[in-house]
């Protein structure tokens, strides 16, 4: 992920697990979702796999352990209250747990083309679009990129 002030790369990972938190994820779309736990190198290690409409789940973890969640089917980047990377707040000793609710995001018209697009052209069948060549030189470049590369654009 970028630094949208520095243009730095920011490496998302786990930091400690001193403060901890307790929390419910629910997942408040249409689609099963796959919910990750960021761990102490980077790795997304999968922790709710399928996870079902309408449904919650009760966490136990830390203030500095983020967490992402993807469209199970897709892979589509989904929102934690509104934020792509979601970072537990404190406990404060409440009798509750704090909820999460896990959303799917507004892309604007662009993004989205691009993420449909990317799932149904190659490289070669980008050139034959009746688009404007700039589009084109985008497309053609984000069709090689990994996921992470690919959601870094789709998240900034």
């Amino acid at each position: 992920m970028t630094n949208s002030t520095d243009n730095t790369v920011v490496k998302v990972c786990s930091q400690n697990s001193d403060i901890p938190s307790y929390i419910t994820f629910k997942n408040a779309t249409s689609r099963k979702m796959d919910v990750y736990w960021v761990d102490f190198k980077g790795k997304y290690v999968k922790y709710l796999k399928n996870f079902s409409p309408g449904n919650v789940h009760h966490i136990n973890t830390f203030v500095t352990h983020p967490w992402i969640a993807r469209d199970s089917v897709t892979n589509d980047v989904l929102m934690f209250n509104g934020k792509s990377i979601f970072y537990p707040p404190a406990w404060n000793g409440e009798q509750s747990r704090n909820e999460i609710r896990i959303h799917v995001p507004v892309f604007n018209l662009k993004k989205r083309c691009i993420q449909v697009l990317k799932d149904y052209l190659t490289k070669n069948d980008i050139p034959s679009l009746e688009i404007p060549h700039t589009l084109i030189e985008e497309m053609c470049m984000r069709s090689n990129m990994t996921f992470r590369e690919y959601e870094r654009i789709i998240i900034d």
